[in-house]
């Protein structure tokens, strides 16, 4: 069974009603606790997820701390055969959202009324708007990110917008507009899917192939000292190198689904 935690300070769990029930107790900081029955000697998987810009601060287990044994952010409790706490503290991270991963193309799946059906944000700290319903469209600008706040400078323009960064992962990007005091909302949430990803074992245009075997991505044909960055599903940046030669190899220990960026190129290979 997992169990997904979500949001700083907030948390969702699996209602089960199994027979004969423990009790296991659920804290976390700001949404307070909540109670999950189980079955006597079953043991429960947590992913654990913090909202952009937390992270965790503290876990226990009946009072003793479990950090170091978080793997990719899950936990797995032993068999729990009484009645059990787990307390989850998070805290604001100092760590800054990593502009690359917001580099690449994305769709907009979310109707807000916007001209713009896609948008690419570039390495070099610029962006491009265009529209498959309007070809003529097209409007262009310089991005950066701080603060998990996204801001955008249309080159037409001299102020910047922006947006509150919700979601940014491998995957979705969630924004929220914000108005010139960079605090109130302006709208609704919308979102974008990435766009740019590459098949599992599709070569790039200069033949990089990335494929696993066993435990490992190993990433082939890349030149050397080109940049590899290995993100879980959640976003969650696992791995950070350089190729190191013809063929690159990098174990993982955890099964999962991983997005391996190199450059501007994003493949999605599982172990």
């Amino acid at each position: 069974m997992i169990v997904l935690l979500s949001l700083a300070g907030h948390a969702k769990a699996q209602d089960v009603s199994p027979a004969a029930p423990i009790y296991l107790t659920i804290n976390c900081t700001e949404s307070g606790s909540l109670i999950q029955e189980v079955a006597s000697g079953n043991s429960v998987t947590y992913q654990i997820n913090p909202s952009i810009g937390w992270e965790i601060h503290t876990i226990t287990y009946n009072g003793d701390d479990i950090f170091s044994q978080l793997q990719n952010n899950r936990y797995t409790t032993p068999p729990i055969t009484a009645n059990s706490v787990l307390s989850v503290v998070f805290a604001k991270s100092d760590a800054p959202i990593e502009t690359p991963l917001i580099v690449g193309r994305w769709k907009l799946i979310t109707n807000n009324g916007q001209i713009a059906t896609h948008v690419t944000y570039n390495s070099d700290g610029t962006f491009r708007y265009t529209s498959v319903d309007e070809p003529d469209y097209e409007e262009q600008g310089s991005y950066k990110v701080e603060n998990n706040k996204l801001y955008e400078m249309f080159s037409d323009e001299d102020e910047w917008v922006m947006a509150e960064i919700i979601t940014l992962n491998s995957t979705i990007l969630t924004l929220r507009d914000l108005d010139d005091d960079g605090v109130t909302y302006a709208g609704e949430p919308y979102s974008y899917q990435r766009e740019d990803m590459t098949d599992i074992n599709t070569p790039l245009s200069d033949n990089i192939k990335v494929y696993t075997s066993q435990k490992s991505i190993i990433i082939k044909g890349a030149l050397p000292n080109t940049p590899i960055r290995v993100y879980s599903t959640f976003g969650q940046l696992v791995n950070n190198s350089n190729v190191t030669s013809d063929i690159t190899s990098i174990s993982l220990s955890q099964p999962g689904i991983y997005l391996v960026k190199i450059d501007n190129k994003t493949y999605k290979v599982g172990l």
